[in-house]
């Protein structure tokens, strides 16, 4: 359901991007986003839930959470949901990658031809060199990348501080600097536009409790093969909102992705048991 959610916001984000300013759409996200951690931080871990034990790295988890929103919003205004997500499909093998050097985790070889495969999918999608290659198809990319680096964070975080603390200070930090830049983009919405912001920040508050909720319930990595639902209905929803449907190069690539992505959980899961 969460996964659904996101899917669902991302095409009213893709929607608004045509009309409305990146850091606009951004700023009102981040405003539901902050109120919804800090109601939650307040209702389950009382007002001690807002101090953090690491101030530095929540900091640079926040920067990281709002490089990937803001890059993949964008890349929104000129590449197809469909495209975008394939990329991004690849965070679960990058996450593996960077937890290496990061976390001093270790990866069986096997897991690196994943890692490899996976990567190859994306090169496939975004065709680097060729005449079809456009400089946006690099920005889910980078996206994902500092996505990656906010799990990658948000696991060291959570050796100090609590689920909500967490969540309030991912909200707080983006919320801050975009209130600090949304000022020399801000054009004011239409009444059309202003609902379209609400529904979307809407949607990405209640796909935020359903994921939340449903790591309460079980462990994250049995959870994970669940995030390529995200790309199913980015699918779904950019053919029947937008028309569009993935080219061949874009559908070998994500199917590498998933299946490299599943090989490396399926492996993972082995070495758990």
């Amino acid at each position: 359901m969460g996964m659904t959610l996101f899917a669902c916001m991302d095409a009213v984000s893709k929607h608004l991007t045509t009309s409305v300013p990146i850091a606009e759409i951004l700023w009102v996200r981040y405003a539901l986003f902050t109120l919804f951690g800090l109601i939650m931080t307040l209702s389950l871990g009382g007002i001690v839930s807002l101090r953090t034990k690491t101030p530095k790295l929540q900091i640079a988890r926040g920067f990281a959470m709002l490089g990937d929103i803001a890059l993949f919003t964008l890349s929104f205004r000129f590449m197809q949901l469909a495209q975008a997500h394939a990329v991004a499909a690849i965070a679960p093998l990058m996450v593996m990658a960077l937890a290496v050097p990061l976390l001093g985790e270790k990866v069986r070889r096997s897991q690196w031809i994943a890692v490899s495969a996976g990567f190859l999918g994306v090169l496939i999608i975004i065709r680097p060199g060729l005449m079809v290659f456009h400089a946006a198809s690099v920005l889910p990319f980078l996206a994902t990348v500092s996505f990656s680096l906010y799990l990658i964070l948000t696991r060291l975080v959570g050796r100090y501080d609590s689920l909500w603390t967490s969540v309030f200070y991912a909200g707080l930090i983006g919320f801050w600097v975009l209130s600090l830049a949304v000022p020399f983009s801000w054009r004011t919405p239409s009444a059309d536009e202003g609902a379209w912001l609400i529904a979307a920040s809407s949607l990405g508050v209640g796909a935020h409790i359903c994921v939340i909720r449903g790591l309460s319930l079980s462990e994250a990595n049995m959870l994970q093969p669940f995030n390529y639902v995200l790309l199913v209905g980015a699918i779904i929803l950019g053919f029947a909102v937008f028309g569009n449907l993935p080219d061949m190069p874009t559908t070998i690539g994500a199917l590498i992705i998933i299946s490299s992505g599943l090989y490396a959980w399926s492996i993972a899961r082995k070495l758990e048991s």
